[in-house]
């Protein structure tokens, strides 16, 4: 893996956090993560097969959406921790 996934996950977390403005349900927003994901890897020529662009796009859509409620899980502790 090198850094071109690192920024694909930022820009697929950058992409559905703009999706969320259209009030979509949470419950579809891995869904539209993996989607996106996969755009973003064939885009991003993250490789020449079909099978292995879409394997790399859902795994940048699920690491996106992952890293967005971890950082917001870890984040918002921390303040409600400091906070009380």
């Amino acid at each position: 893996m090198d850094y071109s996934f690192s920024i694909l996950i930022l820009i697929c977390v950058a992409i559905v956090q703009a999706i969320k403005m259209l009030k979509i349900k949470k419950a579809w927003l891995p869904f539209v993560s993996m989607i996106v994901g996969v755009i973003l890897s064939f885009l991003g020529g993250t490789s020449t097969y079909a099978s292995r662009i879409i394997l790399d796009g859902m795994v940048i859509g699920l690491a996106g959406a992952g890293l967005f409620d971890f950082a917001k899980l870890s984040v918002g502790g921390a303040v409600k921790g400091i906070i009380k």
